[in-house]
């Protein structure tokens, strides 16, 4: 017996992973899914904004001011919300992270489309 073929069975069984391991369960592809969808949902609203603001400042008076802040708004929101998500999303459940993100984007989109003043939106 060479001291390669030693060295190798010193290495116990149970260190190796498994197939069974090192395969990802189905709900992975849902998840990942449901953020690809996300994402889309999310530059077609940050898209509308800026279709939207004319409307808005006709309706509703919108400044310019209010119109930048507007179209920033998102943008803060996503950058502040980057680094808890992905905290979230690796200390707790994924399916249920991404459902609350995705319910809480569902409302908001509802909200900016009715929306009766500046301050809602």
């Amino acid at each position: 017996m060479s001291a390669e073929s030693s060295r190798q069975d010193a290495v116990p069984a149970a260190a190796a992973p498994s197939a069974a391991d090192q395969r990802q369960p189905f709900y992975s592809w849902v998840v990942m899914g449901q953020l690809w969808g996300m994402d889309m949902m999310n530059v077609m609203v940050f898209a509308s904004i800026g279709v939207l603001i004319p409307y808005w400042q006709e309706d509703m008076g919108v400044s310019p001011l209010e119109a930048g802040m507007l179209g920033a708004a998102g943008f803060l929101g996503f950058g502040v919300m980057a680094l808890p998500a992905s905290i979230w999303l690796t200390r707790y459940n994924p399916r249920l992270v991404t459902l609350v993100a995705t319910l809480l984007m569902a409302a908001m989109a509802l909200g900016q489309a009715l929306a009766p003043t500046v301050a809602v939106l």
